[in-house]
């Protein structure tokens, strides 16, 4: 990255305070927060093995900075620029002042002992940047991942993409309590999609580290696991066979289903099927859930949150028991307004993306329950794709479709088909024949493998007849 570049940010940082204290001093203000993020990403992608004219490697530098300004009188307003100019930034300051609203619970900015410390990027990403060969590495990158790809054949195989991206950010927040840190990440992005006549099956992963061949290969292999050569038909008299969920799979019932009830804006708010007297209490038997910004190397791990915040580990759910949600110091505030007897029960996370919201970093999922071990030398149905919008969070009953769905029989792949799975997530999860398998990776989240007999296969209409396939 350019010198030039990095000394103009930094420049238009130190004024951007200069002018925050001075409508500080001026009683104008009462607090403030910032955020400025440096971005440069590099990014290509093949069509067929062929670089497009309409989309070359490309190369880009976006600046964001994100200001929240305590005001008098109980209000508070914020703002974002995407631009490095001075004359910008008094203006979209001005503005904010006369949009400033009245909020019950606003920021509470805390002075800070120390941020955490480790790993967040390799070295040898970090250097692609430093050294200027990002663009050489990701030309590299792209030819490796596309030579897997190339390898991949299927008599309804219309066309294939990869791409590839290498992403840093040099992440920089000040306050007015005297806060000051700074963090400097790097991550690689890898991508592979075959389009069917049928279907598209594509995957991409991400990474804190120049991925190696191996992990280049996983990402094809993982997009073409779909691409099997089978008959295709409909699903008969198999439909009461076990159900066994990829870890895919199960994350995304996991998000749609039960994360959302884990909100603490939800459990304040009771629109969900938990609610803030339910801490302390099993809500959902078995589920662990974790989230660890902490992780080394990991893309998705933070030194810092939007509040400037340290983050920590939280365990939220544990043996189903629902322990500490993610917090801002505005939902603490709240909290503690509500439910005078929990004062000091919670604590800040360090995961607050806005004054009355709180994301994830990396989270895991883990069920109390015996292991998959010989179940998969038996007869069931693969699922590793759902797809819909038929689903209750409150009561975690669900109905989804499954394309390509794969059909075993005694361990062995007899055919794929279109389904609808249907059943309650929640008793799922605790039902006698559940099993669970090792946690695997999906982006930023780890879960594991589930077989199990409490949820239900019905057939789908085919959307086309397609011409049946030797094994």
């Amino acid at each position: 990255m350019k010198q030039l570049q990095k000394t103009s940010v930094s420049e238009f940082i130190e004024t951007a305070g200069s002018l925050l204290n001075s409508r500080l001093h001026s009683g104008q203000i009462e607090g403030f927060a910032c955020t400025s993020y440096l971005r440069e990403v590099h990014t290509a992608a093949l069509f067929n093995g062929e670089m497009h004219s309409k989309a070359p490697v490309q190369r880009n530098m976006p600046f964001e900075m994100q200001v929240s300004l305590i005001l008098p009188d109980e209000r508070s307003v914020g703002f974002s620029l995407g631009a490095i100019s001075v004359p910008l930034f008094n203006k979209m300051l001005d503005f904010a002042l006369r949009q400033a609203v009245i909020l019950e619970h606003r920021i509470k900015l805390r002075r800070q002992d120390r941020y955490p410390d480790f790993r967040l990027a390799s070295d040898r990403l970090l250097d692609l940047f430093r050294d200027g060969n990002g663009s050489e590495a990701l030309l590299q990158m792209i030819e490796k991942l596309e030579k897997h790809a190339a390898r991949i054949s299927h008599p309804r195989l219309m066309n294939r993409e990869t791409g590839v991206s290498f992403s840093f950010c040099d992440k920089t927040y000040f306050d007015s309590a005297g806060n000051h840190a700074q963090e400097i990440s790097a991550s690689c992005s890898a991508g592979c999609t075959f389009a069917l006549e049928d279907t598209t099956e594509s995957h991409s992963d991400v990474f804190g580290d120049m991925p190696d061949d191996h992990e280049l290969k996983a990402v094809v292999d993982e997009a073409a696991k779909n691409l099997i050569l089978s008959k295709v038909q409909p699903l008969e008299s198999d439909s009461q066979m076990p159900v066994l969920l990829t870890h895919k799979a199960v994350i995304d019932l996991l998000d749609q289903l039960v994360m959302p009830n884990l909100d603490t804006r939800t459990l304040i708010d009771k629109t969900g099927a938990w609610e803030l007297d339910h801490i302390g209490q099993v809500v959902l038997d078995r589920l662990s859930i974790e989230d660890n910004p902490h992780l080394e190397g990991s893309p998705f791990s933070s030194f810092f949150d939007f509040e400037g915040t340290p983050t920590s580990p939280v365990k939220i759910l544990s043996d189903g028991k629902l322990q500490h949600p993610l917090m801002t110091s505005a939902l603490l505030d709240e909290i503690e307004e509500l439910r005078p007897d929990w004062k000091g029960r919670f604590a800040l996370t360090g995961h607050a993306e806005s004054v009355n919201s709180a994301s994830f970093t990396n989270v895991i999922y883990r069920l109390d329950c015996p292991a998959l071990d010989s179940a998969l030398d038996g007869s069931y149905i693969q699922i590793q794709n759902l797809t819909g919008m038929s689903l209750d969070p409150l009561t975690g009953q669900f109905a989804l479709d499954a394309e390509g769905a794969k059909v075993f029989i005694a361990g062995n792949l007899k055919y794929s088909t279109s389904l609808t799975l249907r059943g309650n997530f929640f008793q799922a999860l605790a039902h006698a024949s559940t099993r669970a398998g090792a946690l695997e990776r999906h982006y930023n989240q780890w879960a594991p493998s589930l077989y199990t007999r409490a949820l239900s296969c019905v057939s789908k209409e085919l959307a086309q007849n397609f011409e049946e396939l030797q094994n």
